[in-house]
């Protein structure tokens, strides 16, 4: 399905070195969290990485990332987890 092939190559790209690739990727996750849904775990473990990956160079993504994921939190994580 697209969906299965959009997560795995934003998934590849979060493995990688490279900064700039892999903070577009969280954009890309993020959007994705944003349209589907996803497992908890996966979600929150996304939200944290981004809080603890500062990278100043990378901010504007960064913000980009967290302001489409944390107004999905609560439509897609259980009361208890947000």
């Amino acid at each position: 399905s697209h969906r299965k092939e959009l997560i795995k190559f934003a998934w590849d790209r979060l493995k990688r070195d490279e900064t700039t690739s892999k903070q577009w990727a969280y954009v890309n996750v993020c959007r994705f969290i944003e349209a589907y849904d996803a497992p908890h775990k996966i979600i929150l473990q996304v939200y944290v990485a981004l809080l603890r990956a500062f990278q100043p160079e990378q901010r504007p993504l960064q913000k980009q990332a967290l302001d489409i994921l944390t107004p999905a939190l609560p439509k897609r994580l259980p009361p208890q987890e947000h």
